[in-house]
């Protein structure tokens, strides 16, 4: 259920694609509407790029299902250290506030919308925003002030080796998982 309602979002994406294609694609016509014409390689290219659309999402939505944000920081982490550059080194720390930061971006401007119509019962857009775009704004200045409070009082550094709790390790059931992620990537760059 829950993969469904992500799709929802997608929707419009997949039928435009399917649509453009359809229309703007020359060859054999199927459907002729005014100045367009629809063709059959058109919809057999639609359909073609609008299911490895459908794949593209489905992948990152059971990626997103099967792996913590953490998780993939810490890996990112291990792997960024790797390079020479302090800059990318912390791409896996600002991923970790990302992750942080957006559920309580989502929870603050719910409890501002509902303060907000609990004052008046309805937001008109323009005259309202201020009210509703101010106390996040507060709320996430002073949220990043106490996580930089917590990272000086845990002595962090900038570009410094950090120890993790759980040590990941490549198993044979990685370079397997990798060698089925990397196929299917090829055989659409090259069929595609």
């Amino acid at each position: 259920m829950k993969i469904l309602k992500g799709f929802t979002p997608f929707l419009p994406l997949f039928v435009l694609t399917l649509i453009l294609h359809f229309f703007l694609t020359p060859g054999l016509i199927l459907l002729k509407i005014g100045l367009l014409n629809g063709t059959a390689e058109g919809l057999s290219k639609g359909l073609f790029f609008s299911a490895r659309i459908f794949l593209l999402v489905l992948s990152a939505m059971l990626f997103g299902f099967t792996t913590s944000p953490f998780d993939f920081a810490d890996s990112l982490s291990n792997f960024f250290f790797r390079f020479k550059s302090e800059t990318l080194r912390e791409i896996p720390m600002i991923t970790i506030f990302v992750f942080r930061f957006i559920p309580f971006m989502f929870r603050e401007s719910k409890k501002a919308v509902m303060a907000q119509k609990a004052r008046c019962g309805y937001i008109r857009i323009g005259k309202d925003v201020f009210s509703l775009v101010f106390p996040i704004i507060h709320s996430s200045i002073v949220k990043a002030e106490q996580l930089a409070l917590g990272l000086h009082s845990k002595a962090y550094q900038v570009g410094e080796k950090r120890t993790m709790i759980k040590e990941f390790k490549f198993s044979l059931n990685d370079y397997y998982f990798i060698s089925y992620s990397v196929i299917p990537i090829v055989v659409a760059i090259f069929v595609g």
